[in-house]
């Protein structure tokens, strides 16, 4: 596992106001998602791994605001969902989006993170669900135990953690977040509006094109057109989640699978999905869906990793 630290903040700070800065900036990301309606563009990952949810008790760890992968577990069939996030301030967000989606309140419950890391209250479930969250843990291991303790004998366990490795991922994964923890102007840039930071860019694209001793031939202004079109709100937020988060873990499937391993879970699939992006980003959705290909290694390394795994006594 590479942890990739650098928030800028100087002195450490304990665990518990790691979880709530990335409570907080999660919190206003997924606010935005919603707004923007680009909280779904995540393709989901329920018609692919190998389970059938219909009547499953489910939990979701780092459930969010946007309440995604509950929504999308019960109206797959579901019977239940217990939602666990850090503290309650994203619970009043969570339970509208559930209630604009027609979920009954008797089918979900909102989870204090907090108190369901800290002790058993007997609960155990035949899915839990960790879509993007464990990899800003500073105590990955104690969420596992946790998984293992709290999963039925044969129930499963879905994770999706980031990749490692490649040109493009390193760069936003350490030149972009070392920038952030040194520079205070970077990181001034970066804290702020993300309409604000859609103009900066698209304004410093402008610049290129024609702030110049002489004039850019036409086809070069207008990849920069194309360029400053190719950006939206969409892009400066999964900016924001890759640069602004506390903590990022970036782990390959070989590190993933002596994880979970350690943890008495085995991994039994794996899955490859693509984002549905209406920005520049799109010309990356076979990058995401293929990542054996060489350019995928190439550009992303490993590859996101989406994981389905089960008790690791259970049989094959």
């Amino acid at each position: 596992m590479t942890a990739v630290k650098g928030t800028g903040q100087g002195d450490a700070v304990s665990r518990d106001d790691v979880a709530a800065q990335t409570r907080q900036l999660y919190a206003g990301i997924h606010e935005r998602q919603i707004t923007e309606e680009t909280s779904t563009r995540l393709p989901g990952y329920l018609e692919l791994i190998d389970l059938d949810v219909t009547g499953l008790n489910c939990l979701d760890l780092g459930a969010g605001s946007t309440a995604r992968d509950a929504i999308r577990l019960i109206s797959a069939g579901a019977a239940s969902v217990a939602l666990v996030d850090v503290g309650d301030a994203w619970m009043t967000t969570a339970r509208a989006e559930l209630e604009r989606h027609g979920i009954p309140a008797e089918r979900y419950s909102l989870v204090d993170a907090t108190g369901w890391m800290a002790g058993d209250d007997g609960s155990r479930y035949d899915l839990i669900t960790c879509s993007g969250v464990l990899h800003h843990m500073e105590d990955p291991d104690s969420a596992l135990t946790n998984v293992n303790m709290r999963l039925r004998p044969d129930g499963h366990f879905y994770l999706m953690v980031i990749g490692k490795g490649g040109l493009v991922r390193d760069f936003v994964m350490h030149t972009m977040r070392d920038l952030y923890a040194s520079d205070s102007g970077f990181r001034s840039f970066m804290d702020g509006d993300p309409d604000a930071m859609l103009g900066t860019i698209r304004a410093g694209l402008h610049g290129l094109a024609v702030d110049r001793d002489r004039p850019l031939p036409a086809a070069y202004a207008q990849l920069l057109d194309l360029l400053s079109g190719g950006l939206d709100v969409d892009l400066m937020l999964t900016l924001k989640d890759r640069v602004n988060s506390p903590i990022y873990h970036e782990y390959d499937l070989a590190m993933a699978t002596h994880l979970l391993e350690s943890h008495g879970l085995r991994i039994v699939q794996r899955v490859y999905t693509a984002p549905q992006f209406t920005n520049i980003r799109a010309i990356l959705e076979p990058v995401y869906s293929h990542p054996e290909r060489p350019i995928s290694r190439l550009l992303m390394g490993s590859g996101d990793l989406h994981l389905l795994a089960t008790k690791a006594g259970r049989p094959h």
